[in-house]
């Protein structure tokens, strides 16, 4: 694979909704796609075309760019359940008709204790433009970004709508995807700016300090949605295009205090 550094930015026509627990990662992103055409979910996670580093792609968190605000009406309202790890928990689950009266069970109850049907608010975010960097191969990430219409949560609804014609994937002068170096020399380890969930391991092996950043357990990997691919990891302190800002405020946000910013998590 020919890997080249490269930049992904499109304008945003209506409203995005960001899970509050994810970073939408360019991975994640083309990955779902490849699913999408596919159907094939072991393809998707294997076929992203991105550069790799301890099993990191480079691929980075999506960034809002502009104006960034919450939308007029910014609250959408989602409906989730739990369901149990064991669904044979007598707690949680209706007695089978079947077998009526032995402990055997057959649907989980929606209306039990913390498993029961919750209601989730997300805000909802203008912003002028979404980006993302990569290191891969441009003309395959091209191929599969392609297809990207919408970005997000509710996406079906119409949230998350690009502006048709708008993307733009065009190289860029370094890799961005993993981390953004500071310039500050006399540091040492180097001091950047995490541009992605990386785990501590493969963020100190490519070069850079832990102290002051925003650490927590998150998915640094694919498949995103499963516990076991959680680990502790250095995550980015905003969801704002940081680096298209004042340059002396960023770098103080950055040296390092997690962000009070309302992007950040």
């Amino acid at each position: 694979m020919d890997h080249q550094n490269f930049a992904v930015s499109a304008a945003l026509d209506t409203p995005l909704i960001l899970n509050p627990r994810a970073f939408l990662t360019l991975d994640a992103l083309i990955g779902a796609l490849i699913f999408e055409r596919t159907q094939d979910a072991a393809l998707a996670m294997r076929a992203v075309p991105l550069a790799e580093t301890n099993g990191i792609r480079h691929g980075s968190a999506a960034f809002l760019k502009g104006d960034v605000r919450s939308a007029p009406r910014g609250t959408a309202v989602f409906r989730s359940g739990l369901a149990p790890r064991e669904a044979s928990e007598p707690r949680f689950v209706w007695p089978s008709r079947k077998f009526k009266g032995r402990r055997e069970y057959t649907a989980i109850n929606p209306k039990a204790g913390a498993y029961r049907n919750t209601l989730d608010a997300y805000e909802a975010l203008e912003a002028e433009q979404i980006v993302w960097f990569g290191r891969g191969d441009i003309a395959a990430v091209r191929d599969f970004l392609s297809e990207l219409t919408h970005i997000g949560r509710k996406a079906r609804q119409g949230y998350g709508k690009l502006v048709p014609g708008s993307l733009r994937i065009e190289p860029y002068e370094a890799d961005r995807s993993i981390a953004w170096p500071l310039e500050d020399r006399a540091a040492r380890p180097p001091v950047a700016v995490p541009m992605r969930p990386v785990d501590i391991d493969t963020w100190q092996a490519v070069g850079f300090g832990t102290e002051g950043l925003r650490l927590e357990s998150a998915a640094d990997r694919m498949p995103y949605f499963e516990a076991r691919t959680q680990r502790l990891c250095v995550l980015p302190p905003t969801r704002r295009a940081w680096w298209a800002d004042d340059a002396q405020r960023w770098l103080l946000l950055c040296s390092f205090q997690p962000s009070t910013d309302s992007l950040s998590e």
